[in-house]
């Protein structure tokens, strides 16, 4: 991927690795981990290399768009069996929907994630509703000569200044939402960034989150044998116990 592809208004795909209209039996992550391919996991990968349905211009019904990191993708489990796709088929029963996007990550950035929204929404329309789920703040957009993802776990001050710029960033997302009638939802996985998000008392539209919440929200006990349940395939990821309660909490702030 070239410098160029992020100052363009083009939808960047999954990973800098993936190309679109491709299908991969494993991540890179998986690759990385020595995971082996397994029958019922493969990443179908729509034509901007994202692990969803084609991006079309023109909705006639409800637009739901969702973006986030791995586990937004569903790294290691089954296509659709993640927390948005759980959300997205919960929401299909209630209401006509246009379609299952997913504008998510492999290891990305906040900043990946949400200036790939506002470039989605350039190309694609503004969705009626968007739920976003962030990664920690120690990611961040390295400007070497390919502007990939690098993480600084260890260096608190640069995840201070991350955080920083990603609140700031959601700031103008949560008033670009309001003012082009958007339904947003978000939240974090990173229990510290979400603690912080919510102590600002700037959000109106985050949900503050902990694991104990979403796993207590799970209501797929039936799915307690599958080898998924607990994690995901690539023991790195939660399973289907987690996207299960996510899904649940995210439908029912809607239904509020």
């Amino acid at each position: 991927m070239g410098i160029s592809d992020h100052f363009k208004n083009i939808t960047l795909p999954s990973h800098s690795s993936i190309t679109p209209n491709n299908t991969y039996s494993r991540t890179f992550g998986e690759i990385s981990r020595g995971i082996k391919e397994s029958d019922d996991i493969s990443y179908v990968y729509n034509n901007y290399g994202h692990r969803c349905d084609d991006f079309k211009q023109e909705h006639n019904e409800q637009h739901i768009l969702f973006a986030g990191c791995s586990i937004t993708l569903g790294e290691g489990l089954p296509y659709m069996s993640n927390w948005s796709g759980r959300l997205y088929n919960k929401l299909s029963l209630e209401i006509k929907t246009s379609g299952y996007f997913n504008l998510s990550f492999l290891g990305g950035s906040s900043e990946l994630i949400i200036s790939n929204i506002y470039k989605y929404i350039i190309n694609y329309g503004a969705p009626d509703m968007l739920f976003l789920h962030l990664p920690e703040t120690s990611r961040f957009i390295s400007y070497g000569k390919q502007y990939d993802n690098a993480t600084e776990k260890d260096n608190e001050s640069i995840k201070k200044r991350n955080r920083w710029y990603v609140y700031n960033m959601m700031i103008g997302l949560e008033l670009f939402c309001q003012y082009a009638d958007i339904k947003l939802l978000w939240t974090s996985w990173d229990k510290q960034d979400s603690s912080f998000y919510n102590e600002t008392g700037s959000f109106n539209n985050f949900i503050l989150l902990n694991d104990v919440d979403i796993y207590l929200s799970s209501k797929n006990k039936h799915e307690k044998s599958n080898n998924y349940y607990g994690i995901a395939r690539d023991i790195a990821h939660p399973g289907l116990m987690y996207s299960d309660g996510l899904a649940n909490i995210y439908y029912d702030e809607v239904m509020k």
